[in-house]
């Protein structure tokens, strides 16, 4: 954002957070702050004005009753899951000649020695590549599920970045792990991320909302009971890997969550795509810049 006036200060937390709650409804971008007086809200110029009418119809609608917490807003629709699940299938397709298929299996594939000696771009080119096609149109479709609830909660930027790194931190996590003879490929450390992103922002969502006992952990549940229906089965299934990929996303999305509970708008959304696009073309290029 460029432009900005602080709209309110000095409050607690909580605070700032509803009154964001309440522009973003009225589709008003804002941006949180803390300062050493507590935290504030911050609008763009031009909507100053309409900020401060939202927020005073709010208070005098709101006045001498206790307010409900209302849910965390959503970015909206977006189709980045499906884009996402189409790149892993146009990507398998065009390196499936044998000679390009295993270039690009052994530089990029997920080694656990050769992470653990540095070559860190692996536990992010490995998240694209898989040995068959039925391994290809699992995690594809997969991957069109979970990452479009994941883009239409956070936005397909924040979505993309969450996915790509709750992947390669699992991927890490597993070389660490095995310490060597190891060797995985496939986006699923990945999309079980996803489901971690969706774990952790449903944590904090309970807790906004106040939940309390059972029903505040059943994002974990649901996750587990994903892990288990869809990460166990298969004599080649990576079950720790799955299970990494499922904790390093809960982590992402749970400090995300707390950080950050308005989703950012439309363009820096498309700059975060871009971005976390050109991090996975730059792990390919380091990976075989010792081929070309």
């Amino acid at each position: 954002m460029r432009g900005l006036t602080t709209l309110l200060s000095g409050l607690g937390r909580n605070a700032i957070e509803q009154r964001a709650l309440v522009l973003s409804s009225q589709q008003i971008a804002c941006e949180i702050r803390r300062g050493q007086d507590g935290w504030s809200l911050l609008v763009e110029l031009p909507d100053a004005e309409r900020a401060a009418d939202a927020l005073r119809a709010y208070e005098v609608e709101n006045r001498g009753r206790k307010v409900k917490p209302a849910p965390p807003p959503e970015y909206g629709t977006s189709w980045s899951g499906i884009g996402m699940a189409a790149l892993l299938v146009a990507f398998h397709f065009a390196v499936t000649d044998p000679e390009a298929s295993g270039v690009f299996q052994r530089y990029g594939s997920a080694s656990a020695q050769l992470i653990l000696r540095g070559e860190w771009w692996r536990t992010v080119t490995a998240l694209s590549l898989h040995v068959d096609l039925a391994h290809l149109f699992s995690n594809a479709l997969s991957c069109a599920l979970f990452a479009t609830v994941v883009c239409r909660s956070a936005g397909p930027g924040v979505g993309a970045w969450g996915i790509l790194l709750a992947g390669a931190i699992g991927n890490a996590l597993t070389a660490s792990y095995h310490g060597a003879n190891h060797v995985s490929v496939g986006a699923s450390t990945a999309i079980f991320g996803a489901v971690g992103l969706l774990v952790g922002k449903g944590l904090v969502s309970g807790r906004r909302l106040g939940l309390r006992g059972g029903r505040a952990l059943a994002p974990i549940a649901a996750g587990l009971g994903l892990l288990a229906m869809l990460g166990t089965g298969g004599g080649r299934t990576d079950v720790l890997a799955h299970v990494l990929g499922l904790v390093s996303g809960t982590a992402l999305g749970f400090c995300y969550a707390r950080l950050r509970p308005v989703p950012p708008r439309k363009a820096a959304q498309l700059q975060l795509l871009a971005a976390a696009a050109g991090a996975l073309v730059l792990c390919w290029v380091i990976a075989l810049r010792q081929v070309f």
